[in-house]
């Protein structure tokens, strides 16, 4: 069985990696309320755990089917596999989605999993 997890990714190791990819979005603390998500790990290649950005669903994405680097988690959010980059376990720490305080936050990011989580 797969377990499923979705993940944050430290600051300053965002800070690092964008410097040699600038795909890899900043988690933009101070423009959003909350911290930019990761699912994963997706894929892990001899010692490098690879990992995807989640990003909020838009008007665009209802026209464009799923393919073999764009998934749609329903109509919540989509996953960019193009973006994927490499980042160590260290750098990882995992949300826990009951602790979130915020009721609309954690309602939509529970409907995320429920999505994702292989069945």
């Amino acid at each position: 069985m797969v377990d499923l997890n979705f993940y944050e990714v430290s600051d300053k190791y965002i800070d690092y990696i964008v410097e040699f990819d600038n795909k890899v979005a900043f988690n933009k603390v101070l423009e959003r309320r909350f911290k930019r998500k990761y699912i994963g790990i997706l894929i892990k290649i001899e010692d490098k755990n690879y990992i995807a950005p989640l990003s909020s669903f838009k008007e665009k994405h209802k026209n464009m089917d799923d393919n073999i680097d764009f998934i749609k988690v329903g109509t919540y959010s989509v996953i960019n596999l193009n973006n994927m980059f490499p980042v160590p376990v260290s750098e990882l720490s995992i949300v826990d989605i009951s602790s979130i305080g915020d009721r609309k936050y954690k309602d939509l990011l529970e409907a995320e999993y429920r999505v994702c989580k292989p069945k």
